[in-house]
C-alpha cells in the first residue's frame, strides 16, 4: 500500500454551533445560543485525514503544545487510528481556530496560535508517542523514517514548524532518496522550497509571489506547480508540457474550508500510487467540489468520490439551500419536508420518503448530524457518518435536497425553509411533529405515513446484536 507521510502544523478545529434569535443589546451583533460543539483535526491534520479517507496509508508528524488543546489534538489523532509522531513543548500554544456557526451561517472565527520558529534543540521526538514501538526522531538533520514512504506532503500554515532550515533540509533528503515532494506553501518567501516535486498554492498566494507559474517551476526547480483556483478550478503547469486549466465542479459552495488541504492530500496520494498528474490534479478537482459542499474542514473519503456527483449535486448548507428554495417556490414548486436520522435505512424509511416525494414537487430531507444522533440516542449511534447517510439519501432519485442539521430538532430548519407539506411516520401524532404549529400557521399540511410494522433502526440493531441477521 502506498504510505503517505504528512509533516507540518497540526491545528485543532472547533467549532460551536448554535441558533441566533436575538442582537445583543451591548453591541450591534449576533447573539449565538450555542446548542452543540465539534471537534476536528486541521491543518496538517485535515491533510493526513483526507489521505486516510481516499485509502492510503499516512503517518502525520508535527508539533503541539503542552496543554489541554494538546490533549485533545492526540485524542483525536488516535481515534482516527492514525500513525503519528508528535512534538509536545511546553509553553507552547496549540494552534487552535474555533469557528461560531449560527443557523447554518459562520458568524465569527477566533484563532489562538503562537508562530515562533521551532528551534533545533527542541526537536527531540517525545517517546510517550510512538508508531509500532518505534519512536521518529523528528530533527532537521535527521529524518529516521523518510525511506518507508513513497511521497511526503509539506504542510505550511506558517505556524513555525517548517522553518527555512527545516524545509530546505527535508526536501534535500528526499531527493537523494527519490521521494517526491507536494508542497502547500505559505507566506512570500519561496524560495525554501527549492527541489521540490510540486507546490499547491491558491491563486491569491501565487500572485504575491510575482513570478509567471513558468519562471516559478524554472527557478525552484519542479516537476508541477498545480493553482487553485477556487470557482475557476485548478490550473496545471509542468516544464515539459502545455498549460492544463481544469474548470471547477462544484455549483453549490457551503465552506471552501480544507479544500487546499483536500486538493493536495489527493494530488500526491494518487500519483504515489501511479497515476500521472494530470489525472491525479483531475481527480483532486472532483474531490474539491464535494467537500467545499461541507460545512467546515472535512475530509474527502473514497466512498465520497465513488458516489458524490458533483454536477448533480443534492446535500446543502441551509444558507446555500435558501436560495434555491426561494427560485423553486418563484417557479411555482410546491416543497415537502421529511426529518430523521436514517442511520440503516430500511423499509419504513422508503415509504415514508415515496409517500412525502408524492406531496409535492420538491422533498428536502433535513437530516441529523452525527453530534445531534449522539446525544438524542447515545454514545453508540450513530452507525453510519453523516457524510454517508447524506451522500445514500442524495442518490435517491426522489430526494431533491439533503440538509444536515446540528440542532436536537429541525424547528430551525423549518422555519428557515417554511416547507408547505411536513411527512413523518406513523410512530408521530400531529402533536408531537416538530414544526406542525409553525406550518399551520401559513396555511401548511402534516402528512403521517402509517408505519411499516417491526421496522425501525433501533429494532435493527437490537436484532444484529443477537444474530438475528435475517432483518431484511
Amino acid at each position: 500500500m502506498t504510505k503517505v507521510l504528512v509533516m507540518g502544523d497540526i491545528m485543532l478545529d472547533q467549532y460551536y454551533f448554535g441558533t441566533v434569535e436575538r442582537v445583543s443589546p451591548e453591541a450591534p451583533i449576533p447573539v449565538v445560543a450555542i446548542k452543540s460543539k465539534k471537534f476536528n483535526l486541521g491543518g496538517a491534520g485535515n491533510v493526513a485525514m483526507n489521505v486516510v479517507g481516499l485509502g492510503y496509508e499516512c503517518i502525520l508528524v508535527g508539533i503541539c503544545g503542552d496543554d489541554e488543546a494538546g490533549k485533545t489534538l492526540i485524542n483525536l489523532i488516535q481515534e482516527a487510528r492514525l500513525k503519528y509522531g508528535l512534538l509536545k513543548i511546553k509553553g507552547r500554544q496549540t494552534t487552535i481556530k474555533t469557528r461560531i456557526i449560527g443557523n447554518g451561517q459562520h458568524i465569527v472565527r477566533v484563532d489562538e496560535e503562537e508562530t515562533n520558529p521551532v528551534e533545533k534543540s527542541l526537536a527531540i521526538y517525545d517517546s510517550e508517542f510512538n508508531i509500532a514501538n518505534q519512536p521518529i526522531m523528528y530533527d532537521t538533520r535527521q529524518f529516521s523514517r523518510l525511506d518507508s514512504v513513497d511521497v511526503v506532503i509539506l504542510s505550511d500554515y506558517a505556524k513555525g514548524l517548517l522553518s527555512y532550515s527545516a524545509t530546505s533540509d527535508i526536501i534535500r533528503e528526499c531527493r537523494e532518496r527519490n521521494i517526491p515532494v507536494f508542497i502547500d506553501p505559505k507566506g512570500k518567501n519561496w524560495e525554501r522550497y527549492k527541489g521540490a516535486t510540486c507546490l499547491t498554492p491558491n491563486l491569491k498566494e501565487f500572485n504575491q509571489i510575482g513570478y509567471s507559474a513558468e519562471e516559478l517551476i524554472k527557478y525552484l526547480g519542479l516537476e508541477y506547480l498545480v493553482i487553485t483556483k477556487g470557482a475557476k478550478g485548478l490550473e496545471l503547469h509542468s516544464k515539459n508540457s502545455p498549460t492544463l486549466n481544469i474548470p471547477a465542479l462544484a455549483k453549490e459552495v457551503a465552506d471552501v474550508s480544507g479544500a487546499g488541504d483536500t486538493v493536495i492530500a489527493t494530488i500526491a496520494s494518487k500519483y504515489a500510487s501511479g497515476s500521472d498528474m494530470i489525472e491525479a490534479v483531475k481527480l483532486a478537482n472532483k474531490a474539491a467540489s464535494i467537500v467545499v459542499g461541507k460545512i467546515g474542514a472535512q475530509p474527502i473519503t473514497y466512498f465520497d468520490l465513488q458516489t458524490e456527483k458533483p454536477k448533480e449535486n443534492k446535500i446543502f448548507s441551509i444558507s446555500k439551500a435558501r436560495h434555491v428554495i426561494t427560485q423553486w417556490k418563484n417557479e411555482g414548486k410546491s416543497i415537502v419536508f421529511t426529518n430523521g436520522c436514517f442511520d440503516i435505512l430500511h423499509t419504513g424509511h422508503i415509504e415514508v420518503l415515496n409517500t412525502a416525494s408524492g406531496q409535492g414537487d420538491k422533498l428536502i430531507v433535513g437530516l441529523n448530524s452525527d453530534e445531534s444522533i449522539t446525544i438524542l440516542k447515545g454514545t453508540e449511534r450513530p452507525i453510519k457518518s453523516e457524510h454517508t447517510r447524506a451522500a445514500i439519501l442524495a442518490s435517491m432519485t426522489n430526494v431533491d435536497m439533503v440538509i444536515v442539521f446540528e440542532e436536537d430538532t429541525p424547528l430551525n430548519l423549518i422555519e428557515t425553509i417554511k416547507p408547505d407539506v411536513i411527512v413523518k411516520g406513523g410512530d408521530y401524532t400531529p402533536e408531537n411533529i416538530v414544526g406542525a404549529d409553525v406550518i399551520k400557521q401559513y396555511g401548511g399540511k402534516v402528512v403521517i405515513v402509517p408505519l411499516v410494522s417491526l421496522y425501525s433502526t433501533t429494532n435493527l440493531i437490537n436484532r444484529i446484536k443477537s444474530d438475528e441477521v435475517r432483518i431484511c
